[in-house]
Protein backbone atom coordinates (compact mmCIF):
# COMPACT_ATOMS: atom_id res chain seq x y z
CA UNK A 1 0.00 0.00 0.00
CA UNK A 2 0.74 3.64 -0.74
CA UNK A 3 0.44 6.47 0.92
CA UNK A 4 0.86 10.07 0.20
CA UNK A 5 1.49 12.49 3.05
CA UNK A 6 1.18 16.69 1.88
CA UNK A 7 4.77 18.51 2.79
CA UNK A 8 4.97 21.45 4.79
CA UNK A 9 6.35 24.81 3.22
CA UNK A 10 9.69 24.44 4.51
CA UNK A 11 10.02 20.58 3.43
CA UNK A 12 8.69 21.62 -0.34
CA UNK A 13 11.13 24.31 -0.36
CA UNK A 14 14.35 21.91 1.51
CA UNK A 15 13.19 19.56 -1.20
CA UNK A 16 13.09 21.73 -4.25
CA UNK A 17 16.74 23.21 -2.84
CA UNK A 18 18.17 19.51 -3.02
CA UNK A 19 16.61 18.97 -6.57
CA UNK A 20 18.13 21.86 -7.68
CA UNK A 21 21.49 20.47 -6.13
CA UNK A 22 21.22 17.25 -7.62
CA UNK A 23 20.55 18.65 -11.39
CA UNK A 24 23.50 20.51 -10.89
CA UNK A 25 25.72 17.98 -9.97
CA UNK A 26 24.14 15.55 -12.61
CA UNK A 27 25.06 18.38 -15.29
CA UNK A 28 28.60 19.28 -14.02
CA UNK A 29 29.53 15.54 -14.01
CA UNK A 30 28.51 15.25 -17.54
CA UNK A 31 30.61 18.21 -18.27
CA UNK A 32 33.58 16.52 -16.83
CA UNK A 33 33.22 13.75 -18.31
CA UNK A 34 33.11 14.92 -21.96
CA UNK A 35 36.25 17.48 -21.04
CA UNK A 36 37.70 13.80 -20.27
CA UNK A 37 36.73 12.01 -23.47
CA UNK A 38 37.98 15.36 -24.96
CA UNK A 39 41.25 15.45 -22.89
CA UNK A 40 41.80 11.64 -23.64
CA UNK A 41 41.47 12.15 -27.78
CA UNK A 42 43.66 15.38 -27.61
CA UNK A 43 46.20 12.97 -25.65
CA UNK A 44 45.80 10.34 -28.00
CA UNK A 45 46.39 12.57 -30.95
CA UNK A 46 49.19 13.63 -29.52
CA UNK A 47 50.98 10.75 -28.49
CA UNK A 48 50.63 10.19 -32.62
CA UNK A 49 51.85 13.18 -33.59
CA UNK A 50 54.80 12.06 -31.75
CA UNK A 51 55.48 8.66 -32.87
CA UNK A 52 55.04 9.84 -36.57
CA UNK A 53 57.91 12.47 -35.37
CA UNK A 54 59.93 9.70 -34.10
CA UNK A 55 59.37 7.58 -37.10
CA UNK A 56 60.34 10.01 -39.65
CA UNK A 57 63.62 10.95 -37.61
CA UNK A 58 64.44 7.37 -37.61
CA UNK A 59 63.77 6.91 -41.32
CA UNK A 60 65.77 9.67 -42.03
CA UNK A 61 68.61 8.75 -40.21
CA UNK A 62 68.61 5.53 -42.42
CA UNK A 63 67.82 3.29 -39.04
CA UNK A 64 66.32 0.30 -40.70
CA UNK A 65 65.85 -1.51 -37.57
CA UNK A 66 64.36 -0.34 -34.45
CA UNK A 67 63.36 -1.69 -31.30
CA UNK A 68 61.96 1.84 -29.77
CA UNK A 69 63.00 4.89 -30.10
CA UNK A 70 62.27 8.23 -28.13
CA UNK A 71 62.87 11.92 -28.07
CA UNK A 72 65.27 12.90 -24.69
CA UNK A 73 66.20 16.21 -23.89
CA UNK A 74 67.35 17.34 -27.78
CA UNK A 75 68.76 13.50 -28.43
CA UNK A 76 67.00 10.40 -30.40
CA UNK A 77 67.38 7.36 -28.64
CA UNK A 78 67.18 4.24 -30.14
CA UNK A 79 67.26 0.35 -29.04
CA UNK A 80 68.61 -1.71 -31.53
CA UNK A 81 68.56 -5.18 -31.90
CA UNK A 82 71.88 -6.93 -30.93
CA UNK A 83 74.03 -7.77 -33.49
CA UNK A 84 75.53 -11.46 -33.23
CA UNK A 85 78.97 -11.43 -33.47
CA UNK A 86 80.09 -13.83 -36.55
CA UNK A 87 80.65 -17.54 -35.98
CA UNK A 88 84.52 -18.01 -35.35
CA UNK A 89 85.91 -21.25 -36.24
CA UNK A 90 86.76 -23.62 -33.30
CA UNK A 91 90.32 -25.73 -34.42
CA UNK A 92 91.34 -28.98 -33.00
CA UNK A 93 95.03 -29.65 -34.07
CA UNK A 94 95.06 -27.19 -36.89
CA UNK A 95 92.03 -28.95 -38.69
CA UNK A 96 88.73 -26.80 -38.54
CA UNK A 97 85.93 -28.53 -36.36
CA UNK A 98 82.94 -26.37 -36.45
CA UNK A 99 82.23 -22.80 -35.33
CA UNK A 100 80.58 -21.18 -32.48
CA UNK A 101 76.85 -21.37 -32.94
CA UNK A 102 77.17 -23.77 -35.79
CA UNK A 103 77.23 -27.50 -35.87
CA UNK A 104 78.77 -29.39 -39.19
CA UNK A 105 81.12 -32.08 -39.92
CA UNK A 106 84.24 -31.80 -41.54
Amino acid sequence: MEKTFQLDQHEVQYSLTLEQELQESLARVATLMLELEAAKTNLQMSQERNRSFVRIIVMHRGIDQVQAARIQRGNLVCSLPDVLPEPTPQRVNGAETSTVGWHHTV
